[in-house]
């Protein structure tokens, strides 16, 4: 059976499953080192007339092969609609086909090639395009189970309709000129020798080109693995170099074609990794400076914070001190805010109470004058007493004894009012005193009273400046508290920041190591053939 595709555009017979025309085909073959010009096996021509000797399809069994033409022509149709159904219900086949017109060319074109079969025209032509065909089958990789399932639905259709040609229902040999059945027999078997003929010529070249393409492959692999080798090591060495540091390593010799760009690859990664380390090295150079300062900065700091928080805690404790005391003295202040307010007030009553010993005092010195003249009064009558005592005796003398007892009485009368002078006298100076006295206490008390008044109106000021005095001592208290809040607050961030700038202080000495093993690390690469990073 002949190929089973056809490309659409050709008047030449084509492959059945890759929808190529043979000399597309044949061209296609150069890939598999055939010529198109020359399809034979290893460039010679298959030993056609040995194969037809071998299997005795001769000029006479030709001749009854042709006898069979007008019922395989009739019938090849038929058949070939069976196969390209079988074809499109197989995803296995159907995948070789487009579209349905495209298997209508296939169909033509294998009509076309079963021409030479029932022709029996086994020619050179013949045998070369046959041979396309399996090479292209062998291309596209076609099992040779589809190959040889066709022929068998194509071959088992037109032998049951030869049968039927010739033996119809009635006796064997009752038909004039009915084929005999040795003739029958010779004929059938030779379309079959003429088919799997067909058959086996595709499938020795598609044996053939499968063995070449084997062999092609265990070449092909021979000269990957080889050159893999070569390939590793080379990546080897390179991976070495690198491994020691040596970052100028590069591939100076071309590799193979088909890792040449890896070859490239490599060196374009070598020069960017020697440009980064480069940059590294000098990132670590600057940064190595930069944690060098961070260090002496944060020592610093550290230092300068720390006295800062000793100054700040003493600056606390001192202003918690003057605190205390500005709020003792608004304390004491508020004391004698109240003392102060207290004398004026006893003061002010003073002053009351002076009023009142003057408004006494006067009315003393009135009653003074008052009991001056009862005792003038006094001292009258008791001058008048004696002047009569004085007559009594007298009176007394003249009546002799009977006014001896008159008499006693008149000198005691006189002895009395002498007396009540003297008495009286003694009252009026011991009332001239104390008016005297009354006087000049008036005057005093009158002085006191001025004093007093001065010196409560003096108070009255001081208790004015005394309770400014403790307003504004409350306010400074207040003030104060609120400062020693604010300071506390103060020392407390101090001392954070200040337990903060020493772990900052550990982490940039951290830094400061940690830098300097990497710029021992990144020492260790070289850049060039000689150059050392610094």
């Amino acid at each position: 059976m002949y190929g089973w595709l056809y490309q659409p555009g050709t008047d030449v017979s084509s492959c059945l499953f890759c929808g190529r025309s043979l000399y597309r085909g044949m061209r296609d073959m150069n890939s598999l080192s055939i010529s198109t010009g020359q399809m034979a096996l290893d460039s010679q021509e298959p030993d056609i007339q040995g194969r037809l000797n071998f299997i005795s399809l001769g000029k006479a069994e030709c001749d009854k092969v042709h006898a069979l033409k007008n019922v395989i022509d009739r019938e090849l149709p038929k058949a070939l609609d069976k196969f390209y159904a079988k074809v499109s219900d197989t995803p296995e086949t159907a995948r070789f086909f487009s579209s349905s017109e495209h298997m209508r060319h296939a169909k033509s074109a294998q009509i076309n090639h079963w021409t030479s079969i029932t022709n029996t025209t086994f020619d050179q032509d013949y045998v070369r395009k046959v041979q396309a065909i399996g090479n292209v089958h062998a291309r596209i990789g076609l099992a040779p189970r589809w190959y040889i399932g066709g022929y068998s639905i194509l071959l088992d259709h037109l032998v049951q309709a030869a049968v039927r040609e010739m033996f119809p229902k009635r006796s064997l040999f009752s038909a004039q000129g009915a084929m005999s059945a040795d003739d029958f027999a010779a004929a059938l078997g030779g379309l079959c020798k003429a088919v799997l003929l067909d058959m086996e010529l595709a499938l020795s070249v598609y044996q053939h080109e499968s063995g070449k393409a084997r062999e092609a492959a265990r070449i092909e692999a021979e000269v990957r693995e080889e050159n893999q080798g070569q390939l590793i090591d080379n990546l080897r060495s390179g991976l070495e170099a690198l491994a020691q540091g040596d970052l100028g390593f590069r591939f100076t010799s071309e590799f193979t074609p088909e890792f040449e760009g890896l070859r490239q690859n490599f060196n374009t990664a070598a020069d960017a990794l020697s440009k980064a380390m480069q940059q590294v090295a000098e990132a670590v150079v600057a940064l190595e400076t930069g944690a060098g300062e961070i260090t002496y900065a944060a020592d610093d700091l550290a230092e300068r914070t720390e006295r800062q928080a000793a100054s700040l805690g003493e600056t606390a404790r001192a202003v918690a001190d003057t605190t205390r005391g500005v709020e003792q003295t608004a304390k004491i202040t508020m004391e004698a805010k109240s003392g102060a307010a207290e004398a004026q007030a006893k003061a002010q009553d003073s002053g009351v109470v002076m009023r009142e010993a003057i408004d006494v005092m006067h009315r003393i010195e009135t009653s003074s004058g008052q009991m001056s003249a009862i005792v003038s009064m006094i001292d009258e009558i008791s001058f008048q007493t004696n002047l009569l005592a004085l007559n009594a005796g007298v009176e007394a003398a003249r009546a002799g004894d009977a006014g001896r007892g008159f008499a006693v009485v008149a000198t005691e009368i006189r002895r009395l009012a002498q007396r009540s002078t003297t008495s009286a006298n003694e009252i009026r100076d011991l009332i001239l005193a104390s008016g005297t006295h009354v006087a000049d206490g008036v005057k005093l008390v009158a002085q006191t009273s001025e004093q007093l008044g001065t010196i409560v109106g003096q108070i009255e000021t001081i208790a004015g400046s005394v309770t400014q005095i403790a307003t504004s001592a409350q306010e400074q208290a207040r003030s104060l508290s609120d400062i020693n809040m604010a300071i506390s607050s103060l020392d407390q961030t101090t001392q954070q920041n200040s337990a903060m700038v020493e772990q900052s202080t550990a982490a940039t000495h951290n830094l400061k190591q940690e830098t300097g093993k990497l710029a021992d690390i990144v020492r260790h690469f070289k850049i060039g053939s000689s150059q050392q990073l610094r």
